[in-house]
């Protein structure tokens, strides 16, 4: 399964690339269980504040992924 993740704002400080392709074995994975896989690998994510969007809409963390999803994870935002 692979999804492709995004990253906006201040996760850009801590993370290789503004985009990463994320490939796991299996189906079945939740927003969650992504999250902990990042966590694992990127250390200085965890800690960061942001809202997570699939296919361009905010989902709950037990929403569950499909291979060819786009992962979107923005940090707040602000601006007039």
């Amino acid at each position: 399964m692979q999804v492709r993740l995004l990253f906006f704002g201040n996760l850009t400080d801590v993370m290789p690339s503004t985009m990463l392709d994320w490939d796991w074995n299996g189906d079945g994975k939740t927003v969650n269980d992504l999250l902990n896989m990042l966590y694992s690998s990127y250390p200085k994510l965890k800690g960061k504040t942001f809202r997570v969007a699939v296919n361009q809409q905010f989902v709950a963390m037990e929403y569950g992924l499909t291979s060819g999803d786009e992962v979107a994870l923005m940090p707040p935002f602000s601006g007039g």
